[in-house]
């Protein structure tokens, strides 16, 4: 983004000392700073609305990060429990998605929010746990 702020706009030579200075040029510099100070803000506040945050969840909107070095990161986990029959694998819960205990082994998978991200389900299975 670029900044609106224009400094140019501001006359740092005026007032002239020691000569008679017309309230006109006053009045056009405090009206340029007053403008730079209403550009700064909104751009202030634009960057503390749309900036990755240390301190709390960042929602990326599905836009890409890339060129990153991922280290000690973890991935979310949800738990469905001990169930059958239709199960919801809704990818927004969790990177992974796990099932205990299923019983017959058998079920049906329904997948949701996975397209947005252009995502692919991954599924192992092991004794009595499986997971997505």
């Amino acid at each position: 983004m670029a900044s609106n702020i224009v400094p140019g706009n501001i006359d740092g030579t005026y007032p002239t000392a020691g000569q008679d200075n017309s309230s006109q040029g006053m009045r056009d510099n405090f009206n340029a700073i007053k403008n730079n100070f209403t550009e700064t803000k909104t751009e202030i506040e634009d960057l503390q609305s749309n900036k990755a945050s240390l301190n709390a969840n960042n929602d990326f909107s599905g836009n890409i990060v890339s060129d990153a070095e991922l280290k000690d990161n973890s991935e979310t986990v949800f738990a469905h429990g001990t169930t059958g029959g239709a199960i919801t694998l809704d990818h927004e819960k969790g990177h992974y998605q796990t099932l205990l205990n299923f019983p017959g082994g058998r079920f049906h998978a329904i997948e949701q929010n996975r397209r947005r991200y252009g995502l692919r389900a991954h599924y192992t299975q092991t004794e009595n746990h499986n997971r997505f």
